[in-house]
């Protein structure tokens, strides 16, 4: 089971990282690192988000090759994951385009599955 909480931890690690590298990519960051969304500076949400991802990766490898303390940074980062997961539902984007919350429910899902998992250990 590690394996898998793991793996999916990376899977979505990965996939924060990606989502925000695509998004700064597109070009949508008009005003660079002082873009305003929502009232606040997307620059520190994406901080944030990236960090987490990092995290992701970094506890699903541990957790995964059974190193260490890779149980508590796998639990450490599925908290972190449930948290940006839900942020993330509250941004006015998601309310325009309901499609889009797949994107933040699966992560959080993921999230509560491996804090689930890590606790009961």
């Amino acid at each position: 089971m590690n394996i898998i909480i793991g793996s999916l931890l990376v899977i979505v690690g990965l996939g924060m990282i990606a989502f925000w590298l695509l998004h700064i990519a597109s070009g949508k960051m008009t005003a660079g690192i002082k873009t305003l969304e929502n009232g606040g500076f997307i620059a520190f949400h994406i901080s944030a988000e990236l960090i987490t991802g990092i995290i992701c990766i970094i506890g699903g490898l541990m957790l995964s090759f059974s190193l260490g303390i890779g149980s508590s940074i796998a639990l450490f980062s599925s908290g972190m994951l449930a948290y940006t997961s839900l942020n993330s539902l509250a941004w006015s984007e998601i309310k325009s385009k309901p499609s889009l919350s797949i994107v933040f429910i699966a992560p959080l899902v993921v999230a509560i599955i491996s804090c689930c998992y890590l606790i009961m250990k």
